[in-house]
């Protein structure tokens, strides 16, 4: 079946600063072959083309978009406002009046930048808003990001477990968000972005883990959300893909080659839940949910690395 998705496009090859760039976006991208578009269904659900042979669990429809907006938005408020915890003012901060300046000021040195498993490219689009003259490029499985999007923004088709296509030394960002569950091997996704990262750059990691926890112990006898973290747990061992904590993220980092590296742990508070659900289970997680006795949240990590010089 054909996907419900947005008009989409994806961008050739071509500089920020390339007369075409400003161009009509007709001229500077080429329309996605028909095959791609046949996704999948699965209970109700849409996913990724059959093209790919990955098997990532996350569906693709107008829902899953819904869902990839607003966590976005609960990210950026988790970071203060901001779209990453790289130091990027020290590393665009130059001297002169001369350049382009971004959104906050500063002089963009910074010339690509790349979104891991961008999803409906609105990290993308913000950071691509924040620094007008940096070309960002977002990369999924499925073809579900708006053809209007800011001119220096481009999609392109990748699956981020296989093989890069990006060249050694050519991205200045390698922003990796919310891939947990779709990544058997992170050590090789890091060494993959570390390798098309250029000197001077960074690598940013920043994932969840979905389970559960509480600092007073409340979450001990809500039998709803202890067996949500078995089940979470239990699938990623059956999945051969952990649906919680990437294991030992920072000596990854360090494996790839990435130096001064920095990680910060959030607890991110949990509540609410959507009012059609019929399932006992998902009514039973709407009790806990809502029994102000239990101080529930899950974590959130971010880890960032800079690749080093060669003469350091």
């Amino acid at each position: 079946m054909s996907c419900d998705l947005f008009d989409p496009l994806y961008a050739a090859d071509s500089d920020v600063n390339d007369t075409a760039f400003e161009d009509d976006a007709e001229s500077s991208t080429a329309s996605i072959s028909s095959s791609i578009l046949e996704c999948r269904k699965f209970q109700g659900r849409t996913f990724h083309s059959e093209r790919y042979n990955t098997e990532y669990f996350t569906p693709n429809d107008e829902q899953q978009r819904d869902s990839i907006d607003i966590t976005h938005h609960v990210l950026t408020l988790l970071l203060d406002g901001n779209l990453t915890l790289v130091p990027l003012k020290d590393s665009i901060r130059v001297s002169g009046t001369s350049g382009h300046r971004n959104a906050r000021g500063y002089i963009d040195k910074l010339k690509r930048v790349l979104d891991v498993g961008t999803g409906t490219v609105i990290w993308a689009i913000d950071f691509a808003d924040e620094h007008p003259n940096v070309e960002v490029i977002g990369t999924d499985l499925s073809p579900i990001q708006p053809s209007w999007v800011p001119p220096n923004v481009k999609f392109e088709l990748e699956d981020a477990t296989k093989d890069w296509s990006w060249p050694e030394n050519h991205l200045d960002l390698v922003h990796v968000r919310f891939l947990i569950g779709a990544i058997a091997d992170w050590g090789t996704l890091f060494k993959e972005a570390s390798h098309c990262c250029k000197p001077g750059g960074f690598v940013e990691s920043g994932e969840i883990n979905p389970t559960f926890y509480s600092d007073d112990g409340t979450i001990d006898d809500a039998e709803a959300l202890q067996t949500w973290n078995r089940l979470v747990i239990e699938s990623g061992k059956g999945f051969g893909r952990s649906f919680t904590d990437i294991e030992n993220d920072v000596q990854l980092f360090r494996d790839a080659g990435l130096v001064d590296l920095q990680s910060f742990d959030f607890k991110v508070p949990i509540g609410g839940w959507p009012k059609d659900e019929y399932q006992v289970f998902l009514m039973n997680m709407r009790k806990a949910f809502k029994d102000k006795r239990i101080h529930r949240y899950m974590r959130v990590r971010y880890v960032h690395g800079r690749k080093p010089h060669a003469e350091e």
